[in-house]
This record gives C-alpha cells, sequence and structure tokens, in this order.
C-alpha cells in the first residue's frame, strides 16, 4: 500500500489489529497499534476496544485492562463497548468481583449500562454467587426500554 503511495489511516490500521486479533497474533496487532501512533495518528476508542476484545477472547484479561488505564492516559474516555468487553471477559474466567468492581466503575464515571452490558454480567454472574446474580438482575430491571433501543446498535 505505502509502495504505491497510499497512506494508511486510522481506519486502516483499525482492520488490521483486527485482523491480527483474529489470528491470534495480539503482538502484532500491539505493534500496528505502535505503528499508527509513531507515524501520527491518535488512536480512537475504537482502535482500543480492537484490541481490549482480542485479549479479551484470549483470556489475557490483565493486558486488556492493562488497555484501559492506557486509554485514561491519553485522555481517551473508555465507552460502554470497552467496559462491557472487559466485564464479559472476567466474567469468563470465574473473576465476576472484578467485573462488578468495573460495572461500578463505568457508572461512576457517567455511563449507563445498556441491554448488553446487562446480559454479559448476569450471563457471568449465573451459577457465581446468589448476591451477584441478584445485584446484576436488580441493574437489569433499572434499564428503560427506551435506554434498550438507544443503545442496542452499539454490538
Amino acid at each position: 500500500m505505502t509502495e504505491e503511495g497510499a497512506e494508511p489511516n486510522v481506519y486502516t490500521y483499525n482492520a488490521l489489529m483486527g485482523g491480527y486479533c483474529l489470528n491470534n497474533q495480539m503482538d502484532e496487532a500491539q505493534k500496528v497499534l505502535d505503528i499508527m501512533v509513531g507515524k501520527g495518528y491518535a488512536p480512537a476508542v475504537h482502535s482500543y476496544n480492537i484490541l481490549t476484545n482480542g485479549n479479551c477472547k484470549r483470556r489475557r484479561l490483565d493486558e486488556a485492562k492493562r488497555l484501559l488505564s492506557k486509554m485514561s492516559e491519553k485522555e481517551l474516555t473508555p465507552d460502554t463497548v470497552t467496559y462491557s468487553t472487559l466485564m464479559q471477559g472476567f466474567c469468563q474466567v470465574g473473576r465476576p468481583q472484578e467485573a462488578l468492581n468495573l460495572f461500578n466503575e463505568m457508572c461512576s464515571s457517567g455511563l449507563l449500562p445498556n441491554l448488553m452490558t446487562c446480559l454479559k454480567l448476569l450471563d457471568g454472574f449465573r451459577g457465581v454467587s446468589n448476591s451477584c446474580y441478584s445485584y446484576g438482575m436488580g441493574i437489569s430491571q433499572s434499564i428503560q426500554p427506551s435506554d434498550v433501543y438507544h443503545h442496542i446498535n452499539s454490538f
């Protein structure tokens, strides 16, 4: 691409990161992010969400959570997708308390949970503890239908 005079942009870099993530090449995906930054492009929240999702699917939760901190350092505001992805990852590896902590952090930052957030938490809490499941049910019942329809396209 660059040999032909065309320079990649953020969308190109995001597509490359996504491809590497799909092929379980997380180190390569991270390198693409580093190259993007080195070329002067500012990664968007979506750029970090791609890496967060890839790391969560490979059960690299500590790395995924490190990306959340890195977003804050770059003055990027994580979105509901960021938090929901992390919460689902933590639930899938049997760390529901960390998922709950992320949920509380998300709400404290002013983000509202959407239907997918609640479903992921409920699924993750199922069979873990009655108190977590009850808490999740309470959250899901607090979601208004208008919130669901407004946010459903984020997944």
